[in-house]
């Protein structure tokens, strides 16, 4: 039981992580799009 807690406890955090990075890159293309139309 213990192996499949782990496994789901790495899925979890793998998902985490790219859902952050995803977050992440679309704040940065939000605000490189405001810097080009404030050009």
């Amino acid at each position: 039981m213990q192996v499949v807690a782990n496994r789901e406890a790495l899925k979890n955090r793998f998902f985490l992580t790219i859902f952050n990075n995803l977050t992440n890159y679309s704040v940065f293309l939000h605000s490189f799009h405001n810097r080009l139309t404030s050009l």
